[in-house]
């Protein structure tokens, strides 16, 4: 929730991924290491704009198709 207030976009930690989260929080539990946890959280956050990039883009040529049909 910290980082959605920071502007970030929501996540889904997929369940198949879920020995990677709870072995980053032991890392920096253990090793105060961000490194891992930075890694992982920030793959999940290139996925989802990646997602979001791809949205728009299909958006963007819909609307370019309707425009040349003349159906705008």
């Amino acid at each position: 929730m910290k980082l959605m207030k920071a502007g970030y976009p929501p996540i889904d930690i997929k369940f198949a991924d879920r020995i990677s989260y709870y072995n980053v929080f032991d890392e920096y539990h253990i090793k105060h290491n961000l490194g891992t946890m930075e890694k992982l959280f920030a793959g999940y956050v290139n996925a989802r704009l990646d997602s979001y990039l791809l949205m728009l883009a299909l958006c963007v040529v819909i609307r370019c198709t309707l425009i040349i049909r003349g159906q705008e």
